[in-house]
C-alpha cells in the first residue's frame, strides 16, 4: 500500500493506493486553514477518518 499526497492550493488531497488504480481510501482537507504538521496528523489519524483502513495491510512506504 502506498500514502498518497497532493497539496494544492485550496486543498490537500491524502489517499492510500493498494494497487496501481485501485483507491482504497481517500481524505480531503482544506489547505486554506493554516495547520501544523501535528494538526494534520491528528485529523488524519480521527477515527471517522481511519475506519475504513482498518482491515486492510499497513501502507509499505511513503514519498515526500
Amino acid at each position: 500500500m502506498q500514502l498518497v499526497i497532493d497539496v494544492g492550493n485550496t486543498e490537500t488531497v491524502v489517499g492510500v493506493v493498494a494497487a496501481p488504480l485501485e483507491l482504497v481510501a481517500e481524505w480531503r482537507l482544506s489547505s486554506g486553514i493554516p495547520r501544523t504538521g501535528d494538526e494534520m496528523t491528528a485529523l488524519l489519524r480521527s477515527e471517522e477518518h481511519t475506519s475504513e483502513l482498518q482491515s486492510r495491510p499497513h501502507i509499505s512506504y511513503a514519498v515526500f
